[in-house]
């Protein structure tokens, strides 16, 4: 797995510096512009083929389509390059969508502190604990705060600051998953919540990119498992998404540029690569030769590494530190896969961009009027290699799939007859019979719609001033 996370890094690592930083002024170009671009992906000269790369990147959704009909063309290096770019561009623009930040408007009037702090997080679906001594002194103290309508972050920070708190760096700790001395393979931990604490904020660089908050971690926040090496420095960053996000940890991440106050440019040794959905490891029983037990280091998530190779001149301050970090999280539910006839798609599979697929294997109209289906669905696993079945069914149970007539008018799910899990290395595949029952003015079914959650890794660009290094 974690060298499959190694190649994906790779492969996105192109659209990243086209990530960081404004769109460019590029006035755009008419179609026919556009085709002599696509053209020069193919040129004889390898200049000119990057030079066409470039622009046609730069110029994003206004080259998409073109693009896409270019990848299904007669020319094979074109057809490589115009696939390449449909991914990042297509990349790019679920970043921006997925990191455009929610908006609140919260109001407090002469509160307790500690019920606002309880309420913001209920509100925003944001995890936020008060340590309990800090909670206890500020019992007393009262809030009053409207945050207008602003951002996630922007309301965040207006608490923090109103309120007098300040985050306190998550101590790493050795403890099992659960109370009973052994690991549960499919449980997926979250991320860590942020402690608050009352006191004087201190300088620490932040960045806010839509959505996210990339921070630069106080010195000497623990980093398990990364200590710098000869002529190397690394500190740490704090990568987090606003409420209700799910999120499923860091992918990799890369330094664009870095620059010390000397005027030096430091280089990053190699492109972080990161474990997101991975954290099997973490917080588990470890059993030894011996029989003594031990229980694995609990790493915090949103946490990253940043290594950097020194110069012969001593470095102690980053006058500006750019890059991009890859994160994955879960969407909300989404159609990922759209069955156009299926009464024609018995023994048929079906694939969506993200492989997920689904399998008609049965499909049965009765004289009652219902229709019984049986369908095969597969998504990626994230179990890392640990097998199991589960099998249950019943009324209520959500499949996510909803059957259509021509008009799109949805047929009601009566039940789920049966449901098999099954876990494998490298996917999770169901197996489930459902019972539908049209309404009185439906047609026959026609379409067969599954909506799910999908795993998106987006892009996230940061920029420091003045870092102090270790």
């Amino acid at each position: 797995m974690r060298a499959a996370t190694l190649m994906l890094v790779l492969t996105i690592g192109g659209s990243w510096a086209a990530a960081v930083g404004p769109a460019t002024s590029t006035p755009k170009p008419d179609s026919h512009q556009l085709s002599t671009l696509i053209t020069r992906l193919g040129s004889r000269s390898f200049s000119e083929r990057q030079a066409a790369t470039r622009t046609l990147s730069d110029l994003g959704s206004g080259a998409l389509a073109l693009l896409q009909q270019a990848a299904h063309g007669p020319d094979a290096e074109v057809r490589r390059r115009a696939d390449d770019l449909v991914r990042q561009i297509e990349r790019r623009l679920e970043s921006e969508k997925l990191l455009t930040p929610k908006r609140v408007h919260l109001v407090y009037k002469n509160k307790p502190v500690p019920e606002a702090v309880d309420d913001f997080a209920k509100t925003t679906g944001f995890s936020i604990q008060l340590l309990p001594a800090a909670r206890q002194r500020l019992t007393g103290k009262r809030l009053t705060l409207d945050t207008g309508n602003a951002t996630f972050w922007q309301a965040y920070a207006q608490l923090c600051a109103k309120a007098g708190l300040v985050e306190v760096p998550a101590l790493a700790t050795n403890q099992p998953v659960n109370n009973m001395g052994y690991y549960n393979p499919y449980q997926q931990r979250p991320a860590n919540p942020i402690t608050l604490s009352d006191g004087k904020p201190g300088h620490t660089p932040v960045c806010y990119t839509g959505a996210m908050r990339v921070r630069v971690l106080p010195r000497g926040t623990p980093l398990i498992g990364h200590s710098s090496g000869e002529g190397e420095t690394v500190f740490g960053l704090d990568v987090v998404p606003q409420g209700g996000m799910q999120w499923q940890g860091i992918v990799g991440m890369r330094v664009l540029k870095a620059v010390d106050e000397n005027g030096l440019h430091l280089s990053q040794p190699g492109v972080y690569v990161g474990e997101a959905g991975q954290g099997y490891g973490q917080g588990a029983w470890v059993a030894w030769m011996d029989g003594s037990m031990q229980s694995a280091p609990v790493q915090d998530p949103r946490q990253v590494p940043v290594y950097l190779r020194l110069r012969s001149q001593p470095s102690r301050l980053l006058k500006e530190l750019t890059g991009v970090v890859a994160v994955q999280i879960q969407t909300e539910p989404m159609p990922l896969i759209t069955v156009s006839d299926v009464t024609k798609a018995t023994g048929k599979d079906f694939t969506s961009s993200d492989r997920h697929k689904l399998k008609v294997l049965e499909l049965e109209r009765r004289k009652t009027g219902t229709v019984r289906l049986r369908v095969q669905l597969e998504g990626p696993s994230r179990n890392n290699g640990f097998g199991g079945m589960m099998v249950s069914g019943g009324v209520g149970v959500q499949t996510g799939l909803a059957l259509k007539d021509a008009k799109g008018h949805e047929f009601s799910q009566l039940r789920v007859e049966s449901m098999s899990t099954n876990f494998s290395p490298w996917a999770i595949t169901q197996e489930m019979t459902i019972v539908y029952a049209p309404g009185k003015s439906h047609g026959p079914p026609v379409q067969l719609v599954y909506t799910a959650p999908r795993e998106a890794v987006i892009d996230v660009p940061f920029t420091f001033k003045d870092v102090p290094l270790p």
